[in-house]
């Protein structure tokens, strides 16, 4: 089984494109968990946080791996919120 190469690369939240890190059938992959948050990072290096509180509320299922897509609400809420900050 071939791997892609997931090698670490800094993605700037403040000017990715959405588009670039959910098309083409892209996944995620859960990176960590940490102050009440499931981290994961896309195929183009973008990571971002879903929170514990809103996971527990719904009945989405958080795989290690799957696609992008499925996770584009987070990915725009989490890039929205770095473009107000700066």
């Amino acid at each position: 089984m071939q791997q892609k190469n997931l090698a670490a690369r800094y993605v700037d939240q403040k000017s990715v494109l959405i588009k670039e890190h959910v098309k083409e059938g892209q996944k995620v992959h859960f990176q960590f968990f940490r102050d009440s948050e499931f981290w994961y990072k896309t195929d183009g290096g973008l990571l971002f946080p879903i929170s514990l509180k809103e996971a527990q509320t719904g009945r989405a299922t958080f795989l290690a791996s799957d696609k992008a897509i499925y996770y584009m609400r987070w990915i725009k809420r989490y890039v929205e919120a770095c473009k107000r900050e700066a």
